[in-house]
């Protein structure tokens, strides 16, 4: 819950075993932080490596919260890799069938799940005059993460002629500044 407003108010009544007072407290319901997802996968050990990306950018563009690979051994001994993504259940068959059009695998395996997000907002600070980008969780309205926005600052780094750590170090820390 959000809190929103809290009252009290005591009576005139006078009650020797317990006090004769009331508490209120007024809110919303904060936004669920579990939500379902889809974890679509599916194990490959016959398509060439440099392909990985392109399935996984397909997967992205099919609605992808993630996608990562996982080296694997496969039947025989032979080297190959999972490919994972995690989606939203609407867009599970876009995903699955993504990775069946950008792979050479003959099917996929679908795993349901719940996943546990903070809530999130964006906040955009100023880094030598360049515009970045940072992610902001909040878990019960309290912010524990600040994740200044990668290519925000490749960009602005490519721009100073600076090292994008020092760029990404000065966003976190005018983030951290802005609270």
């Amino acid at each position: 819950m959000r809190l929103g407003s809290v009252g009290y108010g005591a009576g005139t009544r006078d009650l020797e075993a317990v006090p004769n007072v009331v508490r209120a407290v007024l809110g919303e319901a904060a936004p669920a932080l579990r939500n379902p997802v889809s974890l679509v996968e599916a194990n490959l050990d016959d398509l060439l490596p440099e392909l990985a990306p392109d399935a996984a950018a397909a997967c992205f563009a099919a609605g992808a919260l993630d996608v990562w690979t996982t080296p694997v051994q496969m039947k025989q001994g032979r080297p190959g890799f999972m490919l994972s993504a995690l989606a939203r259940p609407a867009d599970e068959t876009a995903v699955a069938e993504a990775i069946l059009r950008e792979t050479s695998t003959l099917g996929v395996r679908i795993a349901r799940l719940q996943r546990w997000e903070l809530e999130r907002d964006w906040r955009t600070v100023d880094v030598d005059g360049e515009p970045v980008r940072v992610k902001v969780g909040r878990l019960d309205g309290r912010i524990v993460n600040l994740a200044p926005e990668h290519a925000d600052c490749e960009r602005a780094a490519k721009r100073a002629g600076a090292p994008v750590k020092h760029v990404w170090a000065r966003a976190l820390a005018a983030a951290q500044e802005a609270e």
